[in-house]
């Protein structure tokens, strides 16, 4: 009797996992079906975003002249330096790479199958082109 009843729980909860984890994925796959479907209809492409990112990355390598105070006029004037945001430049550049699959890294398993001085010796990390 105990046995039969355990073969039964245990066949019911199998049943009860199948279903939840069926559910799981229907809710998943409906997820992704959303997102792709508000992208598509707000125009977001991944050419738009590269050329965002890229439109980003002009605009922080512009030159802007250092602005100091006159003494006499009290006005902000041009110092003769110019800087650019080197940071944010370089962001935009590894956010495009990123997005148009430009970097391609090693498999981390080859590097930790060697010592670091190997690693080292080995010219390190490989990016593809």
């Amino acid at each position: 009797m105990v046995g039969s009843l355990e073969k039964t729980y245990k066949s019911v909860c199998k049943n009860e996992v199948k279903k939840i984890r069926m559910e799981e994925k229907a809710v998943v796959e409906k997820q992704s079906e959303s997102k792709k479907d508000i992208l598509e209809k707000s125009g977001i492409t991944p050419a738009l975003v590269a050329e965002e990112l890229y439109n980003v990355y002009l605009r922080c390598m512009q030159e802007v002249p250092v602005m100091i105070k006159d003494k006499e006029t009290g006005k902000q004037v041009p110092s003769g330096v110019y800087q650019f945001d080197a940071r944010c430049a370089l962001k935009a550049l590894q956010l495009l790479g990123d997005a148009v699959g430009l970097f391609k890294e090693r498999s981390t398993s080859e590097t930790q199958s060697c010592s670091y001085e190997e690693f080292l010796k080995s010219g390190g990390y490989d990016y593809e082109f």
